[in-house]
Parts: C-alpha cells; sequence; structure tokens
C-alpha cells in the first residue's frame, strides 16, 4: 500500500463517524491525492457544505476517469454495506458533487 493509505482509511472512518473537518485534515495529509481518494473528498465537501468544491473534486476526477458513473461506484461497494444505510449516504453525496447515473442506452 501506499504510504497515505492509512489517511484513506482513517478519513473514512472519520466521514461514516459524521466528523467531516477531520476527514477533510486526513485527506490532505495524503501526498499524493491518489485520484479515488477525489471521490472521499468530494463527500466530505458535501457534507460540509461546500457543493462548490464538491462539484469541482468530481470535475477533477472525471477528467481521469470519464466513464465513471454512480452505478459503477454503487456496484464496486455493495457487497461491503449489505444492509447499511452507509452506501446511500456515499451515492446520495456523491450525486449531490455532480457524479452522473449511468446514461441510459435509449435515445430519442
Amino acid at each position: 500500500h501506499f504510504p497515505s493509505w492509512w489517511w484513506w482509511n482513517m478519513s473514512w472512518a472519520q466521514y461514516h463517524a459524521g466528523d467531516y473537518e477531520g476527514a477533510l485534515k486526513s485527506l490532505r495529509r495524503m501526498r499524493p491525492l491518489p485520484n479515488a481518494a477525489r471521490r472521499m473528498l468530494a463527500m466530505v465537501y458535501v457534507r460540509l457544505g461546500e457543493v462548490e468544491k464538491a462539484k469541482a473534486v468530481i470535475d477533477e476526477y472525471r477528467k481521469h476517469a470519464p466513464e465513471y458513473t454512480l452505478e459503477d461506484f454503487r456496484r464496486m461497494y455493495e457487497d461491503h454495506f449489505t444492509g447499511s444505510p452507509h452506501l446511500q449516504k456515499e451515492v446520495d453525496d456523491l450525486s449531490t458533487a455532480g457524479l452522473p447515473e449511468p446514461r441510459s442506452g435509449v435515445s430519442y
């Protein structure tokens, strides 16, 4: 694992404990910030009421993962959160930050 792995895990714990300021501080200690950690940063900004910052972070994330959607996130984490409200909280925050749902195959 990269050296900042500990800070990333700490930020997850702080986020789910409702310590959003602490989660932000933990994420800021990561050098460099992996692209996937930007999703967590965006969720933290949403919880801190900084939606514009969250959207900017998701925009940066999508430069490196343009096809990634909320459905991809759900699929990746649904087994980790079986029977828990945590996954929906994260999906809601990522949606607020601007991570899109997949485009439907329907064309008009």
